[in-house]
């Protein structure tokens, strides 16, 4: 379907934004951990509207605040977020869409 192709085009310009942040750190100090997170908080989002589930809307909406309590920390607090961030918005909503879909 269309949406189908809109989904997968967002998670591949996403990949694509990604590769080109880690290719060009350099140029930003390797300062990346918030804009990573800023990124990751769109396709997650659309996601989470589009299939109509609720904790991956919550996750995008995390890597969103995530990522703006990053631009204020130093690297390793910065680490330490983002870890906390993608367990919280992208582990555990997709453990509870494979538990759903199980049932």
């Amino acid at each position: 379907t269309h949406l189908d192709t809109i989904y997968m085009w967002l998670w591949i310009s996403y990949g694509m934004v990604i590769f080109t942040l880690l290719f060009f750190g350099h140029t930003i100090n390797y300062q990346i951990n918030p804009v990573i997170l800023l990124f990751s908080s769109v396709p997650t989002f659309i996601s989470g509207i589009t299939i109509r589930f609720k904790p991956l809307v919550i996750g995008g909406i995390l890597f969103w605040i995530s990522s703006i309590i990053c631009f204020s920390l130093s690297l390793e607090i910065q680490l330490l977020l983002s870890a906390f961030a993608i367990i919280c918005g992208y582990l555990i909503p997709g453990y509870l869409l494979r538990a759903k879909k199980d049932n």
